[in-house]
Formats: C-alpha cells, sequence, structure tokens
C-alpha cells in the first residue's frame, strides 16, 4: 500500500502551511478589496498566481469591495444627510462653498464621464471605497452601480493579470 499523508509518520500534522496560505489570501483580498490598483499587482507577484487564479483573486477581491462598500456608502451617506440635516434645522443653506483641487477634479470627473467614469477610475485611482461613496452620492440605482464598479474590476484585473502574464 503506497504512503499517504495520512499514514507518513514524518508528515508534519500540525496544519500550519494551510493555516499560512489562508492568511495570506485573507489579507490580500481585504488589502486589494480597498485599494486594488496599489495592492493587486504586488500580492500576485509574492504569492506567485498564474494567470486563472489571479484572475479569481482580483475579481474576488474588487467585488467584495464593491459590495461591502456600496452599501457602507449608502448607509454613511444617509447618515451624513441626517446629521447635516438636524444640525442645520430650520436654517437656509450656506450659498458659498469651498472647493479644493481636489474636490473641483471629482466634480469634474462626476460631470464629464458620470457613472462610467467613477467606476472606472475608482479601482486604480481614486480607491474602490471613495468610489463607492462618490457612485452612491451621485447616484441612487444600486444595482447600476454595482454593474459599472464590477465591470470595472473585471477590466482592471483582465488587465492586470495579462500585464502580469506578459512581464
Amino acid at each position: 500500500m503506497p504512503e499517504t499523508w495520512l499514514s507518513d509518520p514524518n508528515y508534519n500534522h500540525d496544519g500550519g502551511e494551510e493555516v499560512e496560505a489562508v492568511l495570506k489570501l485573507i489579507v490580500g483580498l481585504l488589502f486589494c478589496s480597498v485599494k486594488f490598483g496599489v495592492m493587486f499587482l504586488p500580492t500576485i507577484r509574492i504569492n506567485g498566481y498564474n494567470f486563472l487564479e489571479s484572475l479569481l483573486f482580483g475579481m474576488a477581491a474588487g467585488f467584495l469591495g464593491n459590495i461591502i462598500f456600496v452599501y457602507a456608502g449608502d448607509y454613511l451617506s444617509r447618515l451624513i444627510d441626517k446629521i447635516i440635516a438636524s444640525i442645520r434645522g430650520n436654517r437656509p443653506k450656506k450659498s458659498k462653498k469651498k472647493f479644493t483641487k481636489s474636490s473641483r477634479r471629482l466634480v469634474k470627473i462626476k460631470s464629464k464621464y458620470g457613472l462610467f467614469g467613477i467606476a472606472l477610475l475608482s479601482p486604480l485611482v481614486i480607491s474602490i471605497p471613495v468610489g463607492a461613496f462618490l457612485a452612491v452620492r451621485y447616484y441612487h440605482n444600486k444595482k447600476k452601480i454595482m454593474l459599472y464598479m464590477m465591470a470595472s474590476v473585471a477590466a482592471w484585473t483582465l488587465l492586470f493579470s495579462s500585464a502580469n502574464l506578459l512581464f
């Protein structure tokens, strides 16, 4: 009868390697679900993922981040509206707003490119949480937001996984 891991007395049964692999996967998923553009390539390179593994990992991380942050962004947006309404009370809105360089850039992206632009730039430039919050704040159709955000993550994952394969 051939030796197996069950009958091999020298086999390490503590499961340390499996636990380490699962922890690497969880940490990678968490980092990539927040800052996809910065963390995805280093994570798949360090872990030595092949093309299919990097596709599955990238889509899982990006989709997880989108689901969590679209719903958290919706809750946060409603909470901010309630807080502002309770503070403001019956006072009229202030007409003068102060715009910073980054807020002008975000308004330009929103007005020029719409939800498509926010979704496209979200994983790479402005991070998934910020992109999800902006999308929920300006657009209220969560199904459409999720579709655009996940399509963007899938496209960036395919692009990065292909680049990883070539280089």
